[in-house]
């Protein structure tokens, strides 16, 4: 298992530059993990909306996983690890689903269309 503290590191600045719209996450053929590619495309972040898998079905909260660009995984993060906050987990999934899917775009141009409709 890789140092802990710098585990609990990349979680919290994963978090951080998710939530300043730094990383471009991106959306996978699997509709509940989101992607980014970083550090000039060494790595492959990726935010699952689960922790892993019984008989196909997904189970568990989120989690957090760093592959290398040939796809191996690194680090597997997940509530298990005491270091990493469950809901830093949560909110890492879903903003990471946000900016993939563009929902604040969304609401944006469907407030503005709405601001619009004469009374």
């Amino acid at each position: 298992m890789p140092d802990q503290n710098k585990v609990a590191r990349l979680v919290q600045q994963t978090l951080e530059q998710t939530r300043s719209d730094k990383i471009d996450w991106k959306t996978t053929p699997d509709d509940k993990i989101f992607s980014a590619v970083i550090a000039d495309g060494k790595y492959i972040l990726k935010s699952f909306s689960h922790t892993d898998y019984e008989n196909d079905e997904e189970i568990g909260p989120p989690s957090l996983a760093l592959f290398s660009n040939d796809n191996q995984l690194l680090v597997d993060i997940t509530y298990k690890d005491e270091f990493v906050s469950l809901d830093d987990l949560a909110s890492i999934y879903q903003l990471a689903r946000d900016n993939a899917l563009g929902i604040g775009k969304a609401i944006d141009e469907v407030l503005d269309f709405l601001d619009d409709i004469p009374f």
